[in-house]
Formats: structure tokens, sequence, C-alpha cells
């Protein structure tokens, strides 16, 4: 598990990296995937916002669109938490693999376009994901 660190020290001090690259972590329950990412971040002092894929809805993810009569079309919202990362946070998917597939459609759209679903582009964050072995 020491490679987790090395990993994340890799991709976090490169921009270029971590622009594009994510790592995925994948291990059996309780072998400190979570702490590791948690305490790195705690190093580095950023903030760290965790998104548990497997208990939260693909709007807590991409935020939504709603209908404003106001302005007579849709108005997109970003989730507030992925709204307020900013240079060098660290956006932690946990539980990547056990999200409802609409989740995990949303993360990885979050994850390509690099771009909220208002169009706002990501801060130069790192994002990183783990996950536990499926069947």
């Amino acid at each position: 598990m020491k490679e987790i660190k090395t990993i994340l020290e890799g991709v976090y001090s490169n921009l270029e990296l971590r622009g594009t690259i994510v790592p995925l972590f994948i291990s059996n329950p309780g072998m400190a995937k979570s702490s590791l990412i948690y305490e790195f971040a705690r190093e580095k002092s950023v903030n760290l916002v965790e998104l548990i894929t497997s208990q939260i809805s693909p709007f807590e993810v991409s935020g939504i669109a709603i209908p404003s009569h106001q302005k007579e079309r849709m108005v997109y919202y970003d989730f507030d938490r992925i709204n307020d990362l900013k240079d060098g946070d660290i956006l932690f998917f946990d539980e990547l693999l056990n999200g409802n597939p609409v989740v995990l459609n949303a993360c990885l759209t979050l994850i390509e376009s690099r771009k909220t679903i208002s169009g706002k582009p990501l801060p130069k964050i790192m994002i990183v994901a783990a996950a536990n072995p499926q069947n």
C-alpha cells in the first residue's frame, strides 16, 4: 500500500498528469486506500472532497438543469461541493465501482470533460478513485 502515496505524489506534482490521469486504486475492503488518500491530502494541506458513489445520486456529481420561467430556458446548477474546489484540491471518488450505473456515468462524464454541467472548467485539481474488486 506504500505505492499509493508514491503514485499520488507523482500525479499531484505534475500539472499535466494531474489534469489527465485519474489513479484508481482497487483492493479488498479494509486495506486503507481511503485513509492513505486522506492522509495525502492532509500532508499537502489541501481540501479533499469525497463522493462515495454507492451513496449518492448523479445530481451530486454532475449538478442539475432546472427550468427558469424568468429566463425562459433551462438553468444549470453545479453541485456545490464540486463548485467549491480550488486549484490543488483533490476530488476523491470512493467505492467507485459500487455505485448505480447512472452515478458512475456522471462520474465518468465529469472526469472526461473536466467541466461542470454549467460548462465551468474544473480548477487544476487531482481526481483520484478507490474501489473494491468486483465479482
